[in-house]
C-alpha cells in the first residue's frame, strides 16, 4: 500500500483556517442611536463629564489604528490628553465630537445612511453630550462583537482522561 502526500494545492487551504482573525463588525448604521440611553453609566458620564467619555473614545480608536486590542483599557487613563483638549475648548469642543463621530464612521465603514460631514456638524453642535455617548458605545460593541469567538467551537464534552497503557506477556 502507497502512501500518498496531502494535497499541496494553495487553492485548497486558506490562511484563514488556521488563524482566528477578529472580524470588526463593518458596514451597516449605527447600533445606538442618538440618545439612547441603555447604559447610564456612559450617558451620565457624557451629560455632566462629556470630556472623560471622549477622551476614552478617543483612546480606544488610537489602540485600533495601532493595531492593538481596543476593548484592553490596562493603560487608560480618565484624563488624558483628548480629554484635555476636549475641556479645554469648552464652547466649540461640539467641532471636536463631530470629527471623532465622523472618524468612527469611516474606522467602520458606515454607509450613507449612518450620516455625513455636515450631519456630525450639526449633531455635534446641538448635542454634544449625546454624539459623544452614541460614539463610545459603539466603538465599545463593534470591538466587543469582533472579539467574541466565530461559530461554535465549543462540545458538550469535558476532559476524557485517555486509558492507562496495558501490557500483556510477550508471546512464547
Amino acid at each position: 500500500m502507497a502512501i500518498v502526500p496531502p494535497p499541496t494545492d494553495p487553492s485548497q487551504f486558506s490562511v484563514s483556517m488556521f488563524t482566528p482573525i477578529a472580524q470588526v463588525n463593518r458596514g451597516g448604521s449605527w447600533r445606538h442611536s442618538l440618545c439612547s440611553c441603555a447604559e447610564p453609566s456612559t450617558c451620565l458620564t457624557a451629560l455632566f463629564c462629556p470630556c472623560i467619555v471622549y477622551g476614552k473614545t478617543q483612546y480606544r480608536l488610537s489602540l485600533r489604528a495601532d493595531r492593538k486590542d481596543p476593548t484592553n483599557m490596562l493603560g487608560y487613563t480618565a484624563v488624558n490628553g483628548s480629554c484635555i483638549a476636549f475641556g479645554v475648548v469648552c464652547g466649540i469642543n461640539g467641532i471636536l465630537a463631530a470629527i471623532q463621530h465622523t472618524r468612527v464612521r469611516k474606522a467602520y465603514g458606515m454607509n450613507s445612511e449612518a450620516g455625513n460631514v455636515p450631519g456630525d456638524c450639526l449633531k455635534g453642535l446641538c448635542c454634544c453630550c449625546c454624539i459623544v455617548a452614541q460614539d463610545e458605545k459603539e466603538v465599545r460593541f463593534r470591538e466587543e462583537q469582533a472579539r467574541k469567538p466565530a461559530g461554535s467551537a465549543t462540545t458538550t464534552e469535558g476532559y476524557i482522561t485517555p486509558t492507562a497503557m496495558t501490557f500483556s506477556a510477550p508471546p512464547r
